[in-house]
């Protein structure tokens, strides 16, 4: 009715008789959380005049910890006058669990793939970085070799018969080649010691 009293019950709880129901309202009935909030939503379903539903979890000396599916439609008079409301519970504390569950675990898999997705960028990163090294240290090695003949065959040619301007062109080449060669090794001793 309008007071949201129950004036008639279909399949009621076992543990309560009809005339433990019938003429009382959820708050006299009952007790514990869930209760309050139950009886709002039927007040206001009948205030506004639209059928609604609602998820309420009760937690009381009858139900335990329960939730529950509430379904709430107004019932109006010939005159269309809202006299009270209709309200059917069911029961949907497993569905409502394997929900909470699936969620825990989408998240938990979420935070798995972003965690994967920030390995693979490192991995491809150090991919990466390890062939640089790599391609520097062939490249080092293929200009070391050559230089170290030029620079051994300008100094063999130290040991020959030269002029004074031939000596000094000599001794430039042999001096540039050496910090040539110093600076190769150098970059493969810094690519080295990053490994």
């Amino acid at each position: 009715d309008k007071e949201l009293r129950y004036r008639f019950i279909y399949n009621h709880f076992p543990s309560l008789q009809e005339e433990d129901i019938i003429g009382k309202t959820d708050v006299e009935i009952f007790t514990g959380a869930g209760v309050k909030e139950s009886q709002d939503f039927k007040r206001e379903v009948m205030e506004k005049g639209v059928a609604a539903k609602k998820e309420i979890t009760f937690e009381t000396e009858l139900f335990g910890f329960k939730t529950f599916l509430i379904y709430v439609e107004p019932v109006f008079s010939k005159a269309g006058e809202t006299i009270g409301v209709n309200y059917m519970g069911m029961e949907i504390t497993d569905q409502v669990r394997k929900r909470e569950r699936m969620a825990k675990l989408r998240e938990e898999i979420a935070v798995q793939k972003a965690k994967e997705t920030e390995l693979n960028k490192t991995i491809h990163i150090t991919e990466e970085t390890m062939r640089a090294k790599q391609m520097l240290a062939t490249m080092s090695h293929e200009i070391r070799s050559p230089l170290s003949g030029v620079v051994s065959m300008a100094e063999i040619l130290t040991t020959t018969k030269l002029d004074k301007e031939q000596r000094q062109l000599l001794d430039v080449m042999i001096s540039s080649g050496d910090l040539v060669l110093q600076l190769i090794n150098d970059i493969l001793d810094l690519s080295k010691v990053e490994s």
